[in-house]
């Protein structure tokens, strides 16, 4: 095994001492296999008003508002399947923050995603 690394140490770096012993200081590995497939998490039906998840409410400045206006904050964890939320808002969660501006609504499917369109359309 020596051998074909001092040949290979000989091409990239021009030389080899084949006296000197190796050591190997990192190594890769790469696989293949057959898992299960993830089963995902499915929240549990809500009202549809997700009021349950209301922490408070504070101004936010929009823009297209002209200021701040006054702004419902949801607890991303309090939220269930079915839960809509009108804009303007603010769905807090430990690493991340969604904010849904005016005339845009949000609600939340069976997997706990947000899913935002525009009120208007």
């Amino acid at each position: 095994m020596n051998a074909a690394f001092y040949r290979e140490h000989e091409r990239a770096y021009g030389y080899a001492d084949d006296t000197e012993p190796t050591e190997a200081v990192a190594l890769r590995l790469t696989a293949v296999g057959k898992i299960r497939q993830p089963r995902l998490r499915r929240l549990e039906q809500g009202s549809g008003d997700a009021g349950d998840a209301v922490k408070n409410e504070r101004p936010v400045h929009f823009a297209e508002c002209g200021g701040a206006v006054p702004c419902k904050v949801y607890d991303r964890y309090g939220l269930k399947s079915g839960d809509r939320i009108a804009g303007p808002a603010i769905v807090e969660e430990v690493d991340s923050t969604v904010v849904l501006h005016p005339d845009y609504q949000a609600e939340v499917d069976l997997h706990g995603n947000i899913l935002i369109r525009e009120t208007s359309v």
